[in-house]
């Protein structure tokens, strides 16, 4: 549901919240299987085909910082990829065909949302802005 939320949110602040909170709920989810005898990390020790190009971009990416013009700059930027970690958050907690689906719905949903909201945005914006000539005081020529 969190993932949802995060997948949802157009707001970053909400989002990386929505994330922590995802975060935390996995660690308290396999801490507590942990107390029961399970591995605590095995769900996360899947692999899916999506972890190694992952990975790499992550790796380039955080090589390409020596190379930056402005390494600190750069450096500040990385932080951004926490965001990743929802490729393995989410290949832990879908082990089986109706998870599957179900992830598969909510980005369906959550491309909808996205096209609503981006087509009801730019009509609006055409509705405020056709029928209007230039501004007052500007010449035409």
């Amino acid at each position: 549901m969190l993932v949802l939320c995060v997948a949802l949110s157009h707001v970053m602040a909400v989002a990386n919240i929505a994330l922590a909170l995802a975060l935390l709920a996995s660690i308290a989810w396999r801490l507590r299987a942990r107390r029961a005898g399970e591995d605590a990390l095995g769900p996360f020790r899947r692999t899916s085909p999506l972890h190694g190009p992952v990975a790499l971009f992550l790796l380039l990416s955080i090589l390409s910082i020596f190379f930056s013009t402005d390494a600190i700059r750069s450096a500040r930027e990385v932080k951004g990829f926490v965001t990743f970690l929802l490729v393995v958050l989410v290949s832990g907690l879908v082990d089986g065909v109706e998870d599957a689906h179900l992830v598969v719905d909510a980005l369906r949903l959550t491309t909808l949302y996205l096209v609503l909201g981006a087509s009801s945005t730019t009509s609006s914006s055409a509705t405020t802005t056709s029928g209007r000539g230039p501004p007052a005081g500007s010449r035409s020529t």
